[in-house]
């Protein structure tokens, strides 16, 4: 994944990247449905140079509610270390209303859609 820091401000980023994979959050994977939903979208050759989180207090069932400090802790000192083979794109919240322009190429064909996700 390439970022143009050129054309970036704080609202507006230029990313160029294959898609190779559309999918929800895996707590939303077969039958569940529990959190929030996310909106994934992984990216050919994007990678995460840092730790990465796996577990999330937004996707705790309410048994687990009374130990949520505990678990954030768990969270933070739990991290994944990057590594070489990943998949790494781009994620959106179902409750948080965001849209972006993706330009779509096959062959010399292009064509700019408005994407909308969100609330």
């Amino acid at each position: 994944m390439e970022t143009d820091q050129s054309k970036s401000t704080s609202k507006q980023s230029h990313i160029h990247g294959d898609p190779i994979v559309e999918q929800y959050s895996p707590n939303y994977w077969g039958d569940n449905a529990v959190g929030h939903k996310h909106y994934i979208l992984v990216l050919k050759g994007a990678k995460n140079d840092e730790p990465t989180r796996g577990i999330y207090n937004e996707f705790l069932k309410p048994e687990l509610e009374a130990h949520r400090k505990v678990l954030e802790v768990i969270g933070e000192k739990t991290k994944c270390p990057p590594a070489d083979e990943q998949l790494s794109g781009l994620g959106f919240s179902s409750t948080k209303a965001t849209s972006f322009l993706a330009k779509v190429q096959q062959g010399k064909k292009q064509r700019l859609y408005s994407v909308q996700i969100g609330a």
